[in-house]
């Protein structure tokens, strides 16, 4: 097998396995910072006890008690705003 042929082999198996790694890697499409941004428009909730609703909704999420201080502190500083909050009507 002459040099180039066995380069051209090693090439085509390594494009195979980054191939296969690419695809098996999971992609996030969507992350969590709407609902986090939500939950803090609601004023309930503690930074702890977002963290806790975010990663029951979505348990493969990484979100930490950090991650919903950085979403306040961007929202408290004007760099994020709040999503408005869908009000309803009552009828007595």
């Amino acid at each position: 097998m002459s040099k180039n042929v066995k380069v051209e082999v090693v090439s085509e198996v390594v494009s195979e396995v980054v191939s296969e790694v690419v695809q098996s890697k999971k992609t996030v499409k969507t992350g969590v910072g709407k609902e986090i941004l939500q939950l803090i428009a609601e004023n309930r909730l503690t930074n702890k006890q977002i963290v806790e609703k975010v990663l029951e909704n979505h348990p493969e999420r990484k979100t930490t008690y950090s991650c919903v201080a950085w979403y306040r502190s961007k929202v408290r500083s004007g760099q994020i705003d709040l999503p408005k909050l869908e009000t309803v009507e009552t009828v007595d």
